[in-house]
């Protein structure tokens, strides 16, 4: 173990400064390492540089330089900056880590202190490494204290494949004296230029709702209280400039990994730095370093991209799919799913179950799931929450029949739980009512009735991890469905807060079930969608990105989803006719178009479902299985339009596109503006096909597009209410062949939608 004198001894020898070059194709990172390591760049590949760590001599070494040198040089040269008069005598650069003692007046990358003491530190760095592995470009800085006796680690990697930044930070207590850390943040700079910056804000049932704000002389503050990573407040942010939209343009997007508290500053300085800080938000007292103890801040990805939000997102799905979602088994698409919640809640018949998994198969569903209720004493919501035993009264020869028939039939098999969660309503709570997250002394409030496990007392976890191993021991289980379904409230362990503790330790359950057993999936859900990131993403294949089924909701969580994750992660299902969750009623049509573009599903009772609706139903999932390998691996593209009642997507590969127009409310004009789908090849010749249309539509256009025409050549004529989207469908004559030059700048006319209602259209390149 190096020990704090070790460290002095190799800082004597004072070292020339350096500038640290990591690089993609398309991307340039430039740090510049003297005291405390300094991004001086970050964007579009600098190509008269190609080495990865430049020396900048002494003073008196000047006169013997190489050509690179003497660039970088005057490079530095010409970004130094003015010192103004009225402040200090040196201008301070924004550093990896600001530090208030380094006359830097905003907010500094560490707080914390010694008993009230040593609450200021300064870094000085004693180790720089720069290193190559595997498409990663990685810097790594070793800074110390002496007075304090800290020593900080900043760790920067380039992805390079995928153009994501990685930045990696913790801090080591090295003195006898115990260190109370308030605070430790990532800071990263962005534009000089105009910026704008988009966060994402919701509510239950109203996730990841967009809210686009200008950056002005101020700090903009998002923080998370609630214990997870929350429908409230998104751990990610966008900074793009003011002009930039889907295609074009500077945009980064920042994403902090991590399910528990958050905190993010947007800051512009009076001398015109503007930074980023993220971090996870502690609580008073939450993380005391003793002797050689380390904290490790949650890592903060970001994608710097020139081709406005779709190549920020692109990156990000790129990165998703190769380095951090791991799917358990080697499917070469998502299952189907049809989840029982919505369609008998609590009422469990094992009998009408089996029914409605025969049903299920039936229309082509590929993984079956049943919902809450399943378990010892759970008739509501109020009762038996910990008690992870099948329910033998309304379950009396177990799931094993079920089971059985779901895998029999052609259908893997999952089951709901909620294992951080306790009801006092249960036995697990007559037996054991201080396994309790909270503060004693206190009354802690309910959240649906319930509250949550201390998963830090040992006993308490090795119980739930128990429960969860022998389940899926005993029984054939493919998938989890893994809730949360309330907030965390005075959590503490020992009295001290333990809301940093208690996430970690959701993740150690997680992975010590994962080690045993590898092959199940989980999909990751929190009241909907309150537990997305990419550090949960780490152990999950899915996420539930909403309790609500709404398709007019779901467009824009959705959409909005598709910043920072790809489609085939976020849980997509088909509702009722009449939404569950707002009431409204929506056509087959626009539900299954909604839910397309997802890892697809059902969340409603296909034994009562008519059959008309059925079949509809049966259409949509077998086009969705004929689209998925395009859905769940190509690139998935938002387009802009000026009409903003409508809402449209699309998603390329290769060889074919395939695009959603939805209508959202009524045309903001008399005829729509034309689609441009500027990412097609321009000297390609394409088939357009309209795989869907709604019923109906016609009855608002005495003309129809000529291109519509010609594919659906009896529009002039055609009964429209009479029919369903499907029987248009089957309408369709010939494809129109245009080239991608077209398409990209000159467009496509719609045809006039009804609010509420969605169209699809598919292009093959020939």
């Amino acid at each position: 173990m190096t020990t704090f004198n070790q460290l002095i001894k190799t800082n004597i020898k004072e070292s020339a400064a350096k500038v640290i070059h990591l690089k993609s194709s398309n991307l340039s990172l430039l740090i510049l390492c003297e005291r405390m390591p300094t991004l001086i760049y970050w964007g579009k590949r600098i190509k008269n540089l190609n080495s990865s760590c430049i020396e900048l001599p002494h003073d008196e070494e000047r006169n013997t330089l190489n050509d690179e040198v003497s660039l970088v040089l005057n490079m530095l040269a010409a970004l130094s900056k003015p010192v103004p008069q009225g402040g200090l005598d040196d201008f301070i650069p924004l550093s990896l880590c600001p530090e208030s003692a380094s006359g830097l007046f905003s907010s500094p990358g560490v707080e914390g202190h010694k008993e009230g003491k040593h609450w200021a530190p300064l870094f000085n760095l004693i180790q720089c490494e720069v290193s190559s592995h595997k498409d990663v470009e990685k810097l790594q800085c070793i800074l110390i204290d002496n007075i304090c006796e800290l020593e900080l680690t900043i760790e920067l990697k380039l992805h390079t494949k995928e153009d994501i930044v990685e930045k990696n930070l913790s801090l080591k207590n090295l003195s006898q004296s115990p260190y109370t850390l308030n605070k430790l943040a990532h800071t990263l700079p962005f534009f000089d230029e105009e910026s704008v910056l988009t966060s994402f804000h919701g509510r239950w049932c109203q996730e990841m709702q967009k809210l686009v704000q200008p950056i002005e002389r101020k700090s903009i503050i998002q923080e998370n209280r609630r214990g997870k990573t929350s429908l409230e407040y998104f751990p990610g942010v966008i900074i793009s400039k003011r002009e930039t939209n889907e295609f074009h343009g500077d945009a980064i997007g920042f994403h902090l990994a991590w399910s528990g508290n958050h905190q993010f500053n947007v800051h512009v300085e009076t001398d015109a730095k503007r930074f980023v800080q993220a971090n996870e938000l502690l609580m008073p007292g939450e993380i005391i370093l003793q002797n050689n103890d380390t904290y490790h801040v949650p890592t903060l990805y970001a994608s710097y991209s020139q081709q406005g939000f779709n190549g920020m997102s692109q990156n990000f799905h790129a990165f998703i799919r190769n380095n951090l979602v791991k799917f358990a088994q080697d499917l070469p698409v998502r299952p189907i799913h049809l989840n029982t919640w919505e369609g008998i809640y609590f009422d469990h018949d094992p009998k009408y179950i089996l029914s409605m998994a025969e049903k299920a198969s039936e229309v082509g569903i590929e993984r079956f799931i049943i919902d809450d209720g399943w378990f010892i004493g759970r008739s509501d919501d109020k009762r038996a929450l910990g008690d992870w035993y099948v329910d033998k009264n309304k379950y009396p020869e177990g799931l094993t029949p079920i089971i059985e028939k779901v895998h029999a039939l052609g259908m893997q098999f999952g089951l709901w739980v909620e294992p951080e969660m306790i009801s006092k309503e249960s036995l697990l709570f007559k037996n054991h009512p201080e396994w309790l997250l909270e503060t004693p002394g206190y009354i802690q409030p309910t959240g649906r009735y319930q509250y949550v496990l201390n998963l830090q007392l040992e006993d308490c976890f090795d119980y739930v991890f128990e429960r969860l191993d022998t389940l899926l021991s005993e029984y054939p289980i493919n998938y989890l469905k893994w809730d949360m379904n309330r907030d965390l409230v005075q959590a503490s362990h020992n009295f001290t807060a333990a809301y940093s503790k208690q996430t970690h330790q959701v993740y150690r359950l997680i992975d010590k079930l994962k080690k045993k057993h590898p092959n199940v999936e989980i999909e990751s859900c929190a009241s909907g969608g309150g537990r997305m990131d990419y550090e949960i993403l780490k152990r999950t294949q899915r996420f539930w990105a909403s309790d609500c089924n709404d398709a007019f909701e779901r467009q824009s969580i959705q959409r909005n989803l598709s910043y920072f994750f790809p489609p085939e992660i976020l849980g997509t299902h088909i509702g009722a006719s009449i939404s569950h969750s707002t009431y409204r009623q929506h056509t087959v049509n626009f539900r299954a178009i909604t839910a397309l573009f997802g890892h697809m599903g059902i969340e409603f009772d296909p034994l009562k479902t008519p059959s008309s609706e059925l079949d509809e139903l049966t259409h949509y999932l077998t086009l969705h299985k004929e689209l998925r390998p395009l859905l769940h691996k190509g690139k998935a593209f938002r387009l802009d339009s000026i009409d903003k009642s409508q809402i449209i997507h699309a998603v390329s590969d290769d060889t074919q596109t395939i695009i959603s127009i939805a209508q959202m409310a009524m045309p903001s004009f008399s005829t729509p503006p034309v689609v441009k789908l500027p990412f097609l090849e321009e000297n390609s010749r394409y088939k357009i096909e309209c795989l869907d249309i709604p019923a109906n539509c016609g009855h608002l256009m005495k003309k129809w597009p000529e291109w519509l025409k010609h594919l659906l050549p009896s529009m002039g004529t055609y009964d429209f209410k009479s029919h369903t989207s499907i029987q248009m469908a089957k309408q369709i004559h010939s494809p129109i062949w245009l080239n991608g030059e077209m398409i990209a700048n000159i467009g496509l006319a719609l045809p006039i939608l009804d609010p509420q209602t969605a169209m699809l259209l598919k292009l093959t390149k020939q």
